[in-house]
């Protein structure tokens, strides 16, 4: 299996699009993640890191989260979640009422805090991470956001603060605002979530 994905990786390579980097990149994940974490973890994480990987490109380049990944997404994980609660062979995975619960905390408290000012792309990947997890994983995983949200905006403002000193006057308005893709913050904080990423 391992020489499959080196050689996968290598034909990838070659490959200068968007998508095939992207592939190759879950694939190198998805192998790193069954060396280290063990069966159930990778079939957690091995649904989640590929729909938050194309969730950060398109949210990086388009500023757009697309529906059809959040519906197909969220779908999957429902459908897993079932299987796994009515067979018991998909560790990882919580039961189908756990999963449920998640979407809908998760998803429900990001469309809570969001006030309008957060696009719906945002709410339903909290609302698959809430699935794919469970609750508490899912409110963990809000939080490490927000926190890095937190410092990267505090960095944006302050080095806007610095570039634009003593260029405005003092009644002048604030820069506007800029549309923040939220997609790679949810990235971040899920790898660092990862039992053992510590």
């Amino acid at each position: 299996m391992k020489r499959a994905f080196k050689t996968m990786a290598a034909e990838l390579h070659l490959l200068q699009t968007t998508r095939a980097r992207a592939i190759a990149v879950t694939a190198g994940l998805i192998s790193l993640m069954n060396v280290t974490c063990g069966e159930g973890l990778l079939q957690t994480y091995g649904v989640l890191i590929p729909v938050l990987l194309i969730s950060t490109a398109t949210d990086l380049s388009k500023r757009v989260i697309p529906n059809w990944l959040m519906c197909s997404a969220f779908a999957g994980v429902i459908l897993l979640s079932g299987v796994a609660s009515l067979s018991g062979r998909l560790p990882g995975l919580p039961a189908f009422p756990e999963s449920l619960r998640g979407a809908g905390a998760a998803g429900g408290l990001m469309l809570l805090c969001s006030r309008g000012r957060i696009g719906g792309g945002d709410v339903k990947l909290a609302g698959v991470i809430g699935a794919t997890l469970g609750p508490l994983p899912a409110f963990q995983i809000l939080m490490k956001t927000c926190v890095f949200a937190l410092v990267f905006m505090v960095q944006r403002m302050l080095f806007a603060r610095l570039r634009d000193f003593g260029t405005r006057s003092e009644g002048s308005p604030e820069t506007s605002h800029v549309e923040t893709p939220m997609a790679g913050f949810f990235l971040l904080a899920t790898l660092a979530s990862i039992p053992g990423a510590d």
